[in-house]
């Protein structure tokens, strides 16, 4: 009988146990908090580095974006949309944006037979 807890050690166990379990959710809860505030803190000074762009021409979502400073023709691209009908080979995707800046996308020219036969008879000389 010596080896048996009695029932008041169990309900210290019991106690200590769910303190300890208490204690990290506190401490995750705490963690998440924290992430949330610098979240909004990053958020909050790269707003104040935004630069506004227009873009218009084979996009289906044509107009002026905020974007972040430092960003590329390819995030522009991204948020508003290229249509099948742009021309992707003429535009530079890792171009730096700047503020006040306009993007025209140009559209897929079509290429007559003669045109084609005329480049290829230009690249096997």
């Amino acid at each position: 009988m010596k080896n048996r807890l009695l029932v008041r050690e169990w309900v210290v166990i019991g106690i200590l146990i769910g303190a300890v379990g208490l204690l990290g959710v506190v401490t995750h809860l705490s963690k998440i908090r924290i992430k949330q505030v610098f979240a909004v803190q990053k958020a909050c000074y790269i707003q104040e580095e935004l630069i506004q762009v227009a873009i218009d021409g084979e996009v289906e979502r044509p107009g002026v974006y905020a974007i972040p400073k430092e960003s590329v023709a390819k995030d522009l691209f991204k948020l508003a949309k290229l249509t099948k009908e742009a021309d992707r080979k003429r535009m530079d995707m890792h171009k730096v944006l700047y503020n006040g800046q306009c993007i025209a996308v140009p559209k897929k020219e079509l290429r007559s037979k003669r045109t084609a036969k005329k480049k290829a008879g230009e690249r096997s000389k």
